[in-house]
């Protein structure tokens, strides 16, 4: 029986990872851990740590930020997607912050670094290594108006 279950489970995570709905795979890969070069994000008080990968921006659980943010002009919007994560369990309020508990995985750098300042930001020059290079000079990306603007 728990063979048959076992094989009916591979299956089902092949099938939903083909139509691009990996729902059974990690984020990260444990064993990519020590080669995936690791991006701070530390505006404000923030401490974001995440890894880009194809799919986006895998925020590393234990990433903080404040809860109420130390700049002027907040989105109404991303406060809201916050909000969501803290009814969901991905985000944790932990006295004057809030922290993922978890993984969480962003479309865009943009939208990571975002949600932590809860305003506008450019995330390809906000998320940086430990020796200070924006993930836009690490990845050596073509530059799209749009994510120079800073809109999230």
């Amino acid at each position: 029986m728990k063979a048959d279950c076992d094989e009916i489970h591979r299956v089902g995570s092949l099938l939903l990872a083909t139509l691009g709905y990996p729902i059974f795979e990690a984020l990260v890969d444990p064993t990519e851990g020590d080669t995936k070069e690791m991006f701070f994000c530390t505006r404000g008080g923030i401490d974001g740590k995440a890894y880009y990968t194809n799919e986006g921006m895998v925020m590393l659980k234990g990433s903080s930020a404040p809860y109420v943010p130390k700049i002027k002009k907040t989105k109404a919007r991303i406060v809201a997607q916050r909000d969501e994560l803290l009814e969901k369990g991905t985000l944790v309020r932990d006295g004057d912050r809030v922290v993922f508990s978890k993984d969480h995985l962003f479309n865009t750098p943009s939208g990571a670094s975002c949600l932590l300042i809860l305003g506008a930001s450019n995330g390809w020059r906000e998320w940086r290594t430990a020796t200070g290079q924006t993930l836009d000079d690490y990845v050596g990306r073509e530059k799209d108006i749009a994510e120079e603007q800073g809109n999230c």
